[in-house]
């Protein structure tokens, strides 16, 4: 681990006294924790520390290290430190992706309309069976795909974006007002949970080390203020973030225990069905386009003269003749 920091042991030793967590990247600072000695082997370490000359270098090493002061903590700290940053951009991100697809759902005037088209030709299919309904669950948006006529060559879906491109103009586009549903959908949420408590319990740890040294202007007190403020703004947004996604589910009707990754796949699953249909039907378009002007072009080409061939009969009777 020295060597690949390129430093002697006494510049690794101040930079673990002092946290320089520059000096010391993430992956090594946590090699260096795990192969710490235990209490036994600092014990059984100590009690040859005259003989510490003869043994190997790797446990030179680890006897060395054994001597420098909350090492272990340190450590810790320095690992947490470096990948702070990552971590909770990681996690704004997150939250932020949540956010902002279920605004885009809620917000669109495009897919409050093309919702009203799908129970409109619902209530018209199923007129026969009841009365008209008042809503539908948005599983149902998944099986207009599942939907084909006899031939299966197409689907209901197929119809549907047909329809909604030649009379619904308000409906039209509404794909581009859904935005980051794809992220969102990947957005774990008890996984999230769990990367925040762990960025809690790191504060706390950096907030022990800094009440022992005592210098708010230390660099691991500068950090500690940082990283505390960071800490807490992502738990408020993504308390909020809960508080809107439940609040969208209530406003779509759908059960309070959905998870934002089966909400928004459905509706990222469906987008990605309309835009196949839509691009299947622009290909059916081209192609009976391209039938109809080769008809029309057959038949406005000359037709050539057919040759007579005479009967069976006629021929006989000029042989006879």
């Amino acid at each position: 681990v020295v060597r690949q920091g390129k430093m002697d042991f006494a510049e690794l030793r101040a930079a673990i006294e002092n946290l320089y967590a520059a000096k010391i990247p993430a992956d090594q600072a946590d090699l260096l924790y795990k192969i710490l000695p235990s209490a036994e082997e600092r014990e059984l370490l100590q009690q040859h520390a005259a003989d510490i000359a003869e043994f190997p270098e790797s446990d030179q090493a680890l006897h060395r290290l054994a001597q420098i002061e909350r090492c272990e903590a340190r450590l810790r700290i320095i690992v947490f430190w470096n990948r702070f940053d990552e971590t909770v951009a990681d996690l704004a991100a997150q939250v932020d992706c949540v956010i902002a697809a279920a605004n885009s759902l809620r917000s669109s005037e495009k897919l409050r309309a093309l919702l009203e088209v799908v129970l409109a030709f619902g209530n018209v299919m199923n007129s026969a069976k009841r009365g008209g309904a008042y809503g539908f669950r948005l599983q149902a948006l998944a099986k207009l795909a599942d939907t084909k006529n006899s031939h299966n060559s197409r689907s209901l879906l197929h119809f549907l974006v047909e329809q909604v491109h030649a009379h619904f103009p308000e409906a039209r586009g509404f794909t581009s007002e859904l935005t980051y549903l794809r992220r969102a959908a990947g957005v774990h949420v008890p996984t999230l949970s769990q990367e925040l408590r762990e960025c809690r319990a790191g504060i706390k740890m950096v907030s022990a080390e800094v009440l022992l040294v005592s210098d708010e202007r230390s660099p691991v007190a500068q950090f500690y203020a940082r990283a505390a403020k960071a800490v807490d703004d992502v738990g408020d947004s993504a308390r909020k973030m809960l508080d809107l996604f439940q609040e969208t589910l209530a406003w779509f009707g759908e059960d309070a225990r959905t998870s934002p990754g089966d909400f928004f796949s459905l509706f990222a699953a469906f987008v990605d069905a309309w835009h196949a249909a839509a691009a299947d039907n622009a290909r059916a378009a081209e192609e009976r386009a391209r039938a109809a002007k080769q008809a029309k072009q057959t038949a406005a080409a000359p037709k050539k003269a057919l040759r007579r061939v005479p009967s069976m009969g006629g021929v006989l009777a000029e042989l006879q003749d």
